[in-house]
C-alpha cells in the first residue's frame, strides 16, 4: 500500500515565501492589537464624542422640524438639552427604585422568609385559606 502525496498549486517553493506571509500576518496581528491598544487609552476622548453623534443623530429629526416651524437650532437644541438634563435624575431614581424592589423581593423569598409571621408566607396564607 503506497501513500500518495497531494500536491497543491500555491504550495510555496522555497521557505523565504513561508516566512514572508508569516511576517505579513504578523504585522497585520500587531496593527490589530496597537488599534485596539489605542482605542482603549483614547476611550476618554472618544466615548463623549460618539455619545454627542447618537444623541446629535438621534435628535436632528426634532431640530429640522422646529426649523421648518421658524425656531433657531440653537434654541432648540437648548431646549433639548435641559429637557435632557432635567429628565436624567428621574430616570436614575427609577432605575435605582427598580433595583432596590428586586432585592427586596429576593431578600424577602430566600433569608427573611423563615423571620415572617407565617400568615404572610405562601404556606401560611393557604393554610389560612384552607381553615376559612
Amino acid at each position: 500500500m503506497e501513500l500518495q502525496v497531494a500536491k497543491h498549486e500555491d504550495a510555496p517553493e522555497a521557505v523565504e515565501d513561508i516566512w514572508g506571509s508569516a511576517a505579513q500576518m504578523a504585522m497585520v496581528g500587531s496593527f490589530v492589537i496597537l488599534l485596539g491598544i489605542c482605542l482603549y487609552l483614547c476611550r476618554p476622548i472618544l466615548l463623549p464624542v460618539a455619545a454627542a453623534i447618537v444623541i446629535g443623530t438621534t435628535l436632528a429629526p426634532l431640530v429640522k422640524a422646529a426649523a421648518r416651524h421658524r425656531i433657531p437650532p440653537w434654541l432648540t437644541a437648548g431646549i433639548l438639552g435641559l429637557a435632557l438634563l432635567a429628565a436624567a435624575p428621574t430616570c436614575f431614581l427609577r432605575m435605582k427604585a427598580d433595583c432596590r424592589a428586586d432585592r427586596h423581593r429576593e431578600f424577602l423569598q430566600s433569608r427573611a422568609g423563615s423571620l415572617l409571621p407565617r400568615s404572610w408566607t405562601r404556606r401560611g396564607r393557604r393554610r389560612a385559606l384552607s381553615f376559612a
